[in-house]
């Protein structure tokens, strides 16, 4: 589904989608969606090596679905 484009725009779309995905599902269980990282503090590249690092908090009572939902959206993109 995603290209191996690692341009920091493409970056960001993707974190759009991982946000709109998570609106539309787990959003009444997610916490927080928090990024770090290059992509966080402007030194991202876009190498071989650049990834996107994004730390998801859910409540405790998350149901299983839920914590699969943002497992599956991680897996996709």
């Amino acid at each position: 589904m995603w290209s191996m484009n690692k341009t920091e725009k493409r970056a960001k779309e993707i974190i759009a989608y991982h946000v709109k995905k998570l609106e539309d599902f787990a959003g009444s269980y997610v916490l927080s969606a928090i990024l770090v990282g290059s992509l966080s503090n402007g030194s991202y590249t876009g190498n071989s090596g650049s990834d996107i690092d994004l730390i998801y908090i859910l409540k405790d009572d998350a149901p299983q679905n839920a914590r699969e939902h943002v497992l599956n959206l991680i897996e996709q993109t």
